[in-house]
């Protein structure tokens, strides 16, 4: 018995072995014929991409796997160092019920491990392939799978100039042309603290020609958004909004602990679990209704449609973006906010209306290089407002460079400002303007310019509080020995005023707009004013329509109420004004004005001669005063009591005082015309 039990037992255990040799054999045999197959992978990506794919290794493990190794994608051209993307192992499970009964290979799972790349070459094989990759993804057989991706890490060092990734994991799931997915994406640089991740969760449903998304949530423990939309044709449309903190602090972010339970759980599930949403007890940025058409046509995308309002401001964004293989993206945008749109807005005191802005060039190493076009539109008011209906500014020959971001330098070789008023146009015309940008503080940006201004120079700087809508300016300006002249198109009447001006000012947007300064012009001569006309007709004098100085000052000021001038002194060698000026709603002025002539001045006057004779030899200078009133273009001039009329009474006898003063009234019934 025992040996019959020897017999049996050596009978199993051979035809095992046979029965494991032969499995062995089979496995060998398919896996050799696998091996030989693997080259029908890279013709198959070849109807696709001019790239090469090659796969190291390919091998079947029974009951129902295969494993890929050493997956890459590459230029035909290029050396093995110069990798696209590398995939050092993928796992295939397929369907072993269906193979069995079909005899069909039908894939249910894929699982890509430790996928690696450089974020630069990975960026342009996307932007250089996107209809290929499109077209690859709508072709792939509409079928149940599941995707994961895990330890993805993609290189940073070329685009950030030093070491660093970004490592992500990714799931996806497509059950009856319905899709789930989810997944995260966090920045590590090695000079710094671990990224806090981006995690994301979606789903949605498969179509002929895209996808259409349910629900989209990117989440942050500064940001969370929630979108929707679809992917047709290229086209992708998003409806949504987002929140986020600007005032987060970044800190050092390690994964959290698991323990044996929760690891046991993970290793079961095969991936974690999707992200939850996050808390965000503090938000001061509102991204609400979020209305987005954008095609990609790549290399080109056109942006149909951005819109959106921020902390409930309407802005708008439309335009071209090329991304040409080895050239610089090419960029040709427009950019819109109406606050005509916020009712609260224009209920209150404030008048600016819209503001647009066009950008054209090119853009390559962070380095922004064209032109672009700014302007302001302004709500027209019947009172209680700055008379300002338009602004402007035209930067051609622009450069801005984002290499220090967030600090950011500019230069623009031209400006042209324009300006319209109620009344008239105005033109500055600026050079080589150079400027230095602080965006590192999101309530607060900074910036400092310096520009040659005609034959002088201009040197500033402008504080932007971005949390007002729309942003609190404050703005300090200096000009230097700027001849006066060349400055006509700034304002006509600097064709009348010769000399080197010099000057600061201060310009701010709230509660009013409202531009105060001082001016200084020394030495120079005005010439041809009507006030100088009317003058040098007056005392009969030609030296008076022409009066030079060895220095002029003023201080002015602009805002809701209007526009004047202040303080304002000028001396000469023959007389000496002072006063203020002031042009209100309507074009009507109110000014008043004191000229002190000394006695040589008017004793050259065939009119003041006379006069003179009565007041006493001791008095060296007499000052008159006069009004000006009425519209700026039809002004009344009034003579005011001044010192010339005290002096003349003093010196007249009591029973000559009517006769005289009769007389005078007559020679100076002009001013009172």
């Amino acid at each position: 018995m025992s040996y019959l039990r020897r017999s049996r037992t050596k009978s199993r255990l051979f035809f095992v072995g046979i029965a494991l040799l032969a499995i062995f054999g089979i496995l060998i045999g398919c896996n050799f014929v696998f091996h030989l197959q693997k080259d029908k992978i890279s013709l198959a990506a070849a109807k696709y991409f001019t790239q090469k794919v090659s796969v190291d290794n390919l091998l079947f493990l029974p009951p129902n796997y295969f494993f890929f190794k050493n997956v890459t994608l590459a230029e035909n051209n290029s050396p093995g160092a110069n990798k696209i993307l590398t995939l050092p192992l993928i796992m295939v499970k397929f369907s072993l019920s269906r193979f069995l009964t079909t005899g069909k290979v039908i894939i249910t799972d894929i699982c890509v491990y430790d996928p690696q790349g450089e974020y630069a070459v990975l960026r342009d094989f996307v932007k250089n392939n996107f209809k290929a990759i499109w077209k690859f993804f709508l072709d792939l057989p509409r079928q149940d799978i599941r995707l994961m991706v895990k330890g993805s890490k993609i290189d940073l060092a070329r685009e950030n100039g030093g070491p660093g990734y970004v490592s992500s994991y990714f799931f996806l799931k497509i059950k009856n042309n319905g899709f789930f997915g989810y997944g995260s994406s966090s920045r590590n640089l090695q000079d710094k603290f671990p990224g806090i991740p981006v995690e994301y969760v979606f789903k949605g449903n498969l179509d002929k020609d895209g996808a259409s998304f349910d629900n989209i949530e990117v989440m942050r423990e500064n940001l969370y958004a929630k979108l929707w939309g679809s992917v047709h044709n290229a086209v992708l449309r998003l409806n949504g909004f987002t929140f986020l903190n600007t005032t987060f602090k970044e800190y050092a972010y390690y994964e959290p602990f698991l323990n044996l339970k929760e690891r046991l759980e993970n290793v079961l599930r095969g991936f974690p679990d999707p992200p939850k949403t996050v808390e965000m007890p503090k938000v001061d940025l509102f991204i609400l209704d979020l209305e987005t058409q954008i095609a990609f046509n790549l290399p080109e995308i056109v942006i149909q449609r951005l819109k959106f309002a921020l902390n409930n401001n309407p802005m708008s964004l439309s335009g071209k973006i090329n991304f040409y293989q080895d050239k610089p993206i090419l960029l040709d945008l427009k950019y819109s906010t109406s606050f005509s749109q916020l009712k609260n807005w224009i209920a209150e005191s404030n008048s600016l209306k819209q503001i647009d802005v066009v950008l054209k060039g090119a853009l390559k190493d962070k380095i922004f290089t064209g032109s672009s076009n700014i302007s302001f539109d302004f709500l027209k008011r019947k009172t209680g407002n700055l008379p300002l209906e338009e602004f402007t500014a035209g930067l051609k020959d622009l450069i801005l460079s984002f290499q220090n971001y967030p600090q950011v330098t500019a230069s623009v070789r031209n400006a042209d400002i324009f300006c319209r008023t109620d009344s008239a146009d105005y033109n500055v015309g600026l050079q080589y303007l150079g400027m230095a940008i602080d965006l590192k503080n999101p309530k607060g940006k900074f910036c400092e310019f310096n520009s040659r201004f005609y034959d002088g120079r201009l040197k500033g700087r402008v504080w932007f509080d971005m949390s007002q809508v729309p942003p609190r300016i404050t703005s300090y300006l200096r000009i230097r020995n700027a001849t006066a002249t060349k400055m006509k198109n700034i304002l006509e009447h600097f064709s009348k005023v010769h000399g080197k001006l010099s000057g600061q000012m201060r310009f701010r947007n709230f509660p009013d707009l409202n531009l105060k300064g001082g001016l200084i012009i020394q030495p120079g001569y005005i010439e041809n004013f009507e006030f100088l006309k009317w003058l040098s007709g007056f005392f009969n004098l030609d030296s008076l329509k022409k009066i030079e100085f060895a220095r002029a000052t003023s201080n002015f000021s602009v805002d809701p109420e209007g526009a004047g001038i202040k303080d304002l002194h000028l001396a000469s060698s023959d007389l000496a004004m002072s006063g203020a000026f002031h042009l209100g709603t309507n074009n009507m002025v109110a000014s008043k004005l004191a000229m002190t002539c000394n006695r040589g001045l008017l004793e050259r006057s065939t009119k003041f001669k006379p006069l003179m004779r009565l007041v006493g030899k001791d008095v060296g200078a007499l000052t008159f005063e006069f009004r000006l009133s009425g519209n700026l273009h039809q002004m009344n001039f009034l003579w005011l009591e001044s010192d010339f009329k005290h002096k003349l009474r003093e010196a007249i006898p009591g029973f000559m005082e009517r006769s005289v003063e009769k007389k005078i009234e007559e020679s100076l019934q002009p001013l009172v015309q």
